[in-house]
């Protein structure tokens, strides 16, 4: 016998993937001015937003990623870096990912530039939670990329094709002592 709320539960998921449908449907429909502000709040609210300008028209040809060096008053200079999609469990993929992803792309971004103390506040914070003992002078945080090759480039066996070197840019330092940074 069923249990009474597999029937609820069934209904709310076809809702929901109905309203994903909807949401994301390309091209106007009926349901567009009634039905689409309201799953749009559902699916926002539920992070499961999609945006099409990953893959089109231009998409990146650049692996974009940023990772700290952290200085301590001991002289030791540690390495910090975000959380890799890789390194997260099934349940933080999706709880984390999404915004683990906006600030990747826009954190780094100097148009964000506001943003550049609060993740010297978070990297301090992680780092404080991980080394208790050590006391922070300076946080360096870097931009670091490589060039992804074109498509016909990467599938044509040729010999003179190597993977592009990796390049860094040291973009914001913060000093938790002033609780300040300096842009460079």
């Amino acid at each position: 016998m069923a249990s009474r709320f597999q029937r609820p539960f069934y209904i709310l998921l076809s809702l929901l993937v109905v309203g994903l449908f909807i949401e994301t449907f390309p091209y106007q429909t009926p349901f567009d001015q009634n039905l689409k502000p309201g799953i749009h709040k559902v699916v926002r609210s539920l992070g499961l937003w999609q945006s099409w300008n990953m893959f089109s028209p231009n998409p990146t040809r650049e692996d974009v990623t940023m990772f700290a060096q952290v200085n301590t008053e001991k002289g030791e200079s540690k390495h910090w870096s975000p959380i890799r999609m890789s390194e997260l469990s099934l349940t933080d993929k999706y709880l984390k990912e999404r915004w683990r992803k906006w600030g990747m792309d826009n954190i780094r971004s100097d148009s964000h530039r506001d943003l550049w103390p609060s993740l010297g506040r978070y990297i301090q914070r992680s780092f404080e939670h991980r080394f208790p003992e050590d006391k922070i002078t300076d946080i360096k945080v870097y931009r670091e990329w490589y060039v992804i090759p074109k498509l016909e480039d990467r599938f044509i066996l040729r010999k003179d094709i190597t993977k592009e070197p990796k390049h860094n840019y040291h973009f914001y330092t913060y000093d938790p002592v002033h609780i300040e940074g300096s842009h460079r």
